[in-house]
């Protein structure tokens, strides 16, 4: 079974005509995958929170996708907002504030 992420990513580089046979190299760590592309093995398809630094430092470059870019949504369940501890509450209000100022920059 496909994970989910990855059957998402796998639909959209199909729209580009790639198939998986294309790919030379597939892995789950996201290190391995900065390594290569450091060395010029190729280009990665990692989330971008995962490269942060290195974004930041000018040792990678990220590459705009210019149309059709994936969304991939998550979400987090709870029971009940009161037997939460106080860093997760404080997890949730942040998550809500970020949405509040996605909202806001969405075009009307």
């Amino acid at each position: 079974m496909v994970p989910p992420t990855e059957e998402k990513v796998l639909r959209f580089l199909a729209t580009a005509g790639l198939a998986p046979d294309d790919f030379v190299m597939e892995s789950g760590s996201i290190s391995l995958l900065k390594k290569f592309v450091r060395q010029d093995y190729g280009i990665g398809f990692v989330e971008r929170g995962g490269i942060d630094e290195e974004l930041e430092s000018g040792t990678l470059e990220r590459v705009r996708i210019l149309e059709g870019s994936p969304v991939i949504e998550f979400g987090i369940g709870y029971r009940n907002r009161k037997d939460l501890s106080h860093p997760a509450r404080a997890f949730l209000r942040l998550l809500d504030a970020s949405e509040n100022l996605r909202a806001a920059e969405r075009p009307p």
